[in-house]
């Protein structure tokens, strides 16, 4: 009796498809990516930081008493670092600083990047000016 209720469960296999046709559904996405988020007025509308030529400016000796590299420049709102070149080539790099002037006045340059341009303390430099 075992072996006749083996064959009929056999029977019934062999009559059925060995595979049924399934109508797939389609995939759920559970992990979808959710929108970006708009930047903030105040980030988007700032202008991007820029490198490169400033522009032209003639430069007169600054304050002695303050020491290092530097350029005070109505040419730059914030201070950065920079570079000033002569007509010659000859450059130095410094420390870019904003001025409180009107545009088209000149710039101050200090005693060092004086001395680093071989310029003399009477000079009046014409330097142009780059962001790095």
């Amino acid at each position: 009796m075992l072996v006749l209720t083996g064959c009929a469960n056999i029977q019934n296999l062999m009559a059925k498809p060995p595979f049924e046709e399934v109508e797939e559904a389609p995939l759920a996405v559970e992990n979808e990516v959710a929108p970006v988020a708009e930047e903030p007025a105040e980030v988007a509308s700032a202008p991007p930081e820029t490198s490169g030529a400033l522009g032209t400016t003639v430069a007169s000796l600054g304050d002695v008493a303050q020491p290092g590299f530097w350029l005070k420049t109505p040419l730059v709102n914030t201070e950065r670092p920079g570079r000033v070149q002569l007509e010659n080539g000859t450059s130095v790099q410094v420390q870019l600083l904003p001025l409180d002037a009107a545009s088209g006045a000149g710039s101050e340059i200090s005693l060092s990047a004086m001395r680093g341009l071989g310029l003399s303390l009477t000079d009046l430099a014409s330097l142009e000016v780059f962001a790095l």
